[in-house]
């Protein structure tokens, strides 16, 4: 996989995951607000779009850049996700224990996702030189 294809590649996938969870909160399979799932998923959507261009400025120098640039984005996500639990611990929202169960487990598939994608990327970047 290309650098160039990563993103539409990545964001197809975080796509169908949220989309695929948010289904199961609409048909009511997971019991929990549809419009509160709704900002906490469209908090996750932000959150892995804003590290795009952080991992690939990475990848656009060498290997020592690239794993710096994995490390700034893995913790600024899950320093955005805290903070976005936080959000949710401060507005005092009902229901805010399945929520935010439900919130982090779709940021860690969300991040094994995306983490699996920059394995492949960095082993076809490899392979190339």
């Amino acid at each position: 996989m290309r650098s160039k294809l990563y993103p539409s590649k990545f964001l197809m996938f975080v796509f169908i995951v949220l989309a695929a969870h948010l289904a199961l909160v609409y048909f009511q399979v997971i019991n929990i607000d549809f419009r509160r799932s709704l900002i906490g998923d469209f908090a996750l959507l932000l959150i892995f779009l804003i590290g795009i261009p952080i991992v690939l400025f990475g990848l656009k120098k060498d290997a020592e850049s690239f794993v710096g640039s994995f490390l700034v984005l893995t913790t600024m996500q899950m320093l955005s996700a805290m903070a976005t639990i936080a959000a949710f611990i401060f507005t005092k929202i009902p229901g805010f224990r399945e929520l935010s169960i439900q919130y982090m487990l779709m940021f860690i598939i969300i991040l094994g996702i995306q983490s699996i994608f920059l394995i492949n990327v960095v082993r076809n970047y490899r392979k190339k030189d």
